[in-house]
């Protein structure tokens, strides 16, 4: 199994996204969400 985070450009500021940016290996600043997570089968992974 694996979880699969949601990454977005909308920054809220909440205590459940992770920041990412250009250091981080993004094209932009974003965050990953943690507000919905979900774990799902690698196999449904591309």
């Amino acid at each position: 199994m694996s979880r699969p985070d949601p990454l977005t450009r909308t920054i809220r500021d909440i205590p459940t996204e992770l920041r990412l940016g250009a250091d981080d290996g993004m094209p932009t600043d974003c965050v990953a969400s943690f507000d919905n997570l979900r774990v799902v089968p690698k196999a449904y992974l591309v």
